[in-house]
């Protein structure tokens, strides 16, 4: 007898059952189901797994900017405070590299006239931190109005001579 891939089509048994090939063309109609049910849900998963791959590193991304942004202000608040304190000259105009671990981070100081009369009667001055990262686009300005420290304030205090 002949099967269905054979080239002979299927017929049916004059009592109304199925010949051997029929059965066998439905068992491969199941087969081609279920495997085209697995294909489906394999590309599924795919597409669902790169989804939340896509959102987990957009959340990386921005959580590694703020870091920087949280590093840039920490550090243009510090170098402030520093030129208040007369820690830090007031070098204006060019770009310094601070040192390790912060060597990624550029400083550049601007300085600029008062306008008010409060400003000026009180001496305050308008000092500016600019702030660059080297691996971003990310730029950080800190601006305050400090009281420049005096010559005299900048010199470590003489010590006194005991009678």
């Amino acid at each position: 007898m002949r099967t269905y891939w054979e080239g002979i089509t299927p017929t049916r048994r004059r009592s109304g059952g199925e010949t051997h090939s029929e059965t066998i063309a439905d068992g491969n109609n199941e087969r081609a189901v279920a495997l085209l049910e697995v294909i489906l849900a394999l590309v599924l998963f795919v597409a669902a797994a790169a989804v939340v791959t896509s959102g987990l590193n957009s959340a990386l991304y921005s959580l590694d900017r703020q870091r920087i942004h949280l590093h840039m202000v920490n550090l243009a608040s510090s170098i402030l405070a520093e030129i208040q304190l007369g820690i830090r000259s007031l070098e204006v105009g060019s770009a310094q590299t601070l040192p390790p671990p912060w060597d990624h981070f550029t400083v550049e100081l601007a300085v600029t006239a008062t306008r008010t009369e409060v400003a000026e009667a009180g001496g305050l001055t308008q000092v500016e931190a600019i702030i660059h990262h080297s691996g971003s686009t990310v730029v950080h300005r800190l601006s305050q109005s400090i009281r420049l420290p005096t010559p005299r304030q900048q010199s470590p205090p003489e010590e006194e001579a005991e009678p």
